[in-house]
């Protein structure tokens, strides 16, 4: 078995009775425990949003590397999307689409899905595109919080005891490994596509 499989099983079986064995919150019940999916997801997308001109640079000879990366962190910040979905669904009964941080989180996977659909279409154009994705992510971030006065995200959240907060030791180390897992797997499959000539690559 691959050990970053093996390591990833690892703290997996070890993340998930930790956070299943935590205490109800006051107000969220155990809905709050989606915290644990939602931040660490949440970190990887904004991380990779925020250094994506330099991670393309580095990928810029290798363009099954530099497509790889664009549809995993796409990839992710679909599911994180999902992952604050199910968190306001259980917390509150609803989903909230109006919620600033929900906004960004929407406006960074359209963000990302055009940096994909550009990926297939125009190699130059995909390229120009990433140096201006952290640029056009703070743009948007600044211009919802400056036209919204409220969010939904509990103050709890912020204010943590260290018995909540030590599940993150874990939680983030193994939504890491997660992404680079996702990005060997997605890689292998893209080459294979891309030997059979069923994904033209074009150079820059």
């Amino acid at each position: 078995m691959d050990r970053k499989i093996a390591a990833l099983m690892v703290l997996g079986v070890i993340l998930v009775p930790i956070v299943m064995l935590l205490p109800p919150e006051k107000s969220l019940g155990n809905s709050y425990k989606f915290i644990y999916v939602h931040l660490p997801m949440s970190i990887i997308v904004l991380g990779s949003v925020m250094l994506y001109p330099i991670i393309i640079l580095a990928f810029r000879n290798t363009e099954l590397s530099a497509l790889t990366f664009t549809i995993v962190t796409f990839l992710f910040s679909i599911a994180q999307i999902l992952v604050s979905m199910l968190f306001m669904q259980f917390a509150w009964s609803g989903i909230a689409f109006y919620e600033p941080r929900m906004l960004f989180n929407l406006a960074i996977v359209v963000i990302l899905a055009g940096s994909v659909a550009l990926r297939f279409l125009e190699q130059k154009l995909a390229f120009s595109y990433s140096l201006a994705v952290p640029i056009l992510a703070i743009w948007v971030y600044y211009s919802i919080m400056s036209n919204y006065t409220f969010q939904l995200h509990p103050e709890s959240f912020v204010k943590m005891n260290v018995l909540l907060l030590s599940p993150f030791v874990i939680a983030i180390p193994f939504f890491g490994l997660l992404y680079i897992v996702t990005f060997e797997k997605i890689r292998v499959i893209l080459k294979k596509l891309s030997e059979h000539g069923q994904l033209p690559l074009q150079k820059l």
